[in-house]
């Protein structure tokens, strides 16, 4: 399934004018996360196709870069959220 997202990233990228290309390399980096990868909270709500609960935190498994490669923004990502994140609202960030 993450190789077919990176190609379909890739694909899109090749889609852009190259007057866009520059605005869509700087954007933010996403960190992957594996399912288990991430500690759910309550249940804050519920739609017609999903229901969303609170992240809780994250604990980062470190034999995932087995499985996919991942580059160094991504794994410093990964670091930064189960690192910070899980503070973001209790101003010890």
């Amino acid at each position: 399934a993450i190789r077919a997202v990176e190609e379909k990233k890739n694909s899109f990228r090749e889609s852009l004018p190259p007057s866009l290309i520059q605005a869509h390399d700087a954007r933010d980096c996403v960190a992957p996360f594996q399912l288990e990868e991430i500690e759910f909270g309550p249940k804050l709500g519920a739609g017609e196709f999903s229901n969303v609960f609170e992240v809780s935190s994250f604990k980062c498994q470190p034999d995932i870069a087995e499985d996919v490669i991942l580059s160094v923004e991504e794994l410093n990502r990964r670091l930064h959220m189960k690192t910070y994140e899980r503070y973001r609202e209790t101003r010890n960030a």
